[in-house]
């Protein structure tokens, strides 16, 4: 049967150095819990550093662009009004509706990569601990029975406050 431990640590450095160890014993889903973003050195503990959700805000910009171009193009030539020889479509609208459109698919698009990234709504029930959230970090790790000692050792001997197991 699984079972889910949660270390519970006073300091960051600590965190990372149990979780680094953790990883070389050769446990995979480390969950790492903190009241404050680790980006940084959560990145260079997993191997990568790579922040995904520019990318999300990226294409996002460059459909709203393609967009807001397609419909001011679109809406020109669809209902024309000629004036005086000016031609009918001309470029300062049309910037101004793309420019409006990158923005706003942009916004909409990192919000989206920002649910989807972050899991958000949480569908299945997370285990967590209410002093991880104040000024405690934490370490999330679902293990099988015959490693349950091993871990709880490595949590304990990596300078974990508390380690606290839950049954799944």
């Amino acid at each position: 049967m699984n079972q889910t431990v949660i270390g519970i640590f006073a300091y960051a450095d600590k965190l990372l150095s149990a979780a680094k160890e953790l990883r070389e014993y050769g446990i995979e889903e480390v969950s790492l819990l903190s009241p404050v973003p680790l980006t940084e050195d959560t990145g260079q503990m997993n191997g990568n550093s790579r922040d995904f959700l520019r990318y999300f805000t990226f294409f996002g910009g460059i459909s709203g662009v393609i967009a807001g171009t397609l419909f001011a193009v679109w809406t020109s030539v669809s209902y024309p009004l000629p004036r005086g020889g000016r031609p009918i479509l001309t470029g300062p609208p049309t910037l101004l509706i793309s420019f409006e459109t990158l923005i706003l698919a942009g916004i909409l698009a990192t919000f989206g990569g920002f649910l989807i990234l972050t899991r958000l709504p949480a569908l299945k029930k997370r285990p967590y601990h209410d002093r991880i959230g104040e000024d405690k970090f934490g370490i999330v790790v679902k293990v099988k029975e015959d490693k349950l000692t091993h871990i709880e050792s490595i949590l304990v001997s990596g300078g974990a406050e508390e380690v606290i197991r839950i049954e799944d």
